[in-house]
C-alpha cells in the first residue's frame, strides 16, 4: 500500500496532465449529469499532423466546482450519498516494478456528492469542511469527466440499426441499454464505444480522435476511502494534534465507505483531481446564476 506522499506525489503528477477545462461551476448548479459528445478534438488532429493524429491523444475533460460556505456541511453527515470510489481487489501476482500501486483512481457516480466523494477519496476531512464554513471560506473541488460504457453499450456507427457498411445488426439501440432496458435519449446524439486508432498507411484520412482520458467506467466498485494526503487548507489544521488515531479515521475517507453501482448508471462520472479551501473573494465573478 503507497503512502501518504507517495499519493500526494502521485496527485502532482496527475494535475500536470493536459485536459480541457469546461469551466467553473457554483454548487449545486452542476452540469451533471453530463453525457460525452461523440467526437473530441485532440490537439495533434487540431495541428493537422496526421501522423499523431491516428493514435489516441490523452484529452481529459475537467471542471471545477465551488461550494460556497452556506452549502458546506456543519458536521458529519449521518448518511452518504456516495456511489463507487472503490479500489478493485489486487491481482495475485505483481512484478516488483509495477506502477499498479500508485494508480489507485476512485470513480464516483456524477450523482453522488462532491464533498463526500472529496472526503472519501482521500483529499479533505470533515474538520476542514466545519472550518471552512465557521470562517465563511468555499471549497474548491477539480472533478476530472470519466465516460460510462453502459451509456455507449448500444451505439453503432452509421443509420439507426446497422453497422459501417450498412448491415443490419438485430438488437441494436441507438443510445445503449441499461440492464436490459432501453433508457431514454437526452441528447441529439448517441455516444459511441471507444474506438482503437488506425495504424495503416494505406489510408489517407486520418483516424477520428476520440475520448483518451485513461479510463472508461463500467461498474461502479463501493468501498472504504482514503486517509487525508491533500492540501493542508482542506486537512485538520491545529485540531489534527488533538486527535486519536481513531478520531483522525473517523475524519477522513477511511470512516467513510461508499455503496456500489452496476451497469445501469445513466450519465458520466468523475474523479477527484485536487480539493483546496480558499477564500470567497478569490472568484468575484461566479455566482450562483454562473453556469
Amino acid at each position: 500500500m503507497p503512502s501518504a506522499a507517495e499519493l500526494a506525489k502521485a496527485r502532482m503528477e496527475r494535475e500536470k496532465k493536459p485536459f480541457v477545462n469546461l469551466g467553473v461551476y457554483v454548487w449545486p448548479r452542476t452540469p451533471f449529469p453530463y453525457y460525452f459528445p461523440e467526437h473530441i478534438p485532440s490537439p495533434a488532429a487540431e495541428n493537422g499532423d496526421a501522423a499523431i493524429a491516428r493514435a489516441p491523444v490523452p484529452t481529459e475533460l475537467r471542471l471545477t466546482v465551488i461550494i460556497p460556505p452556506a452549502f458546506l456541511p456543519p458536521c458529519r453527515p449521518p448518511k452518504f450519498r456516495l456511489w463507487g470510489g472503490g479500489l478493485p481487489p489486487p491481482p495475485p501476482f505483481l512484478p516488483s516494478a509495477a506502477i499498479s500501486p500508485l494508480s489507485r483512481r476512485r470513480i464516483y457516480t456524477d450523482d453522488s456528492n462532491v464533498i463526500e466523494c472529496a472526503v472519501h477519496a482521500g483529499l479533505l476531512t470533515w474538520s476542514g469542511v466545519a472550518r471552512a464554513k465557521r470562517e465563511g471560506r468555499a471549497v474548491r473541488v477539480a472533478l476530472a469527466l470519466v465516460p460510462t460504457l453502459s451509456s455507449a453499450s448500444g451505439a453503432v456507427r452509421g443509420p439507426a440499426g446497422t453497422d459501417g457498411n450498412g448491415s443490419t445488426i438485430n438488437g441494436a439501440a441507438i443510445n445503449g441499454q441499461a440492464n436490459g432496458t432501453a433508457s431514454a435519449p437526452r441528447t441529439r446524439t448517441s455516444t459511441p464505444l471507444p474506438l482503437v486508432g488506425s495504424t495503416s498507411d494505406t489510408s489517407n484520412e486520418p483516424a477520428q480522435p476520440v475520448y483518451a482520458g485513461g479510463v472508461w467506467a463500467s461498474r461502479f466498485i463501493g468501498g472504504w476511502g482514503e486517509a487525508f494526503y491533500g492540501d493542508p487548507s482542506a486537512g485538520r489544521g491545529e485540531q489534527g494534534g488533538q486527535m486519536s488515531s481513531f478520531e483522525e479515521a473517523e475524519d477522513d475517507g477511511r470512516g467513510c465507505v461508499s455503496c456500489g453501482w452496476g451497469w445501469g448508471h445513466d450519465g458520466s462520472a468523475f474523479e477527484v483531481i485536487s480539493v483546496q479551501v480558499v477564500e470567497v473573494g478569490l472568484f468575484p465573478h461566479v455566482t450562483l446564476s454562473y453556469r
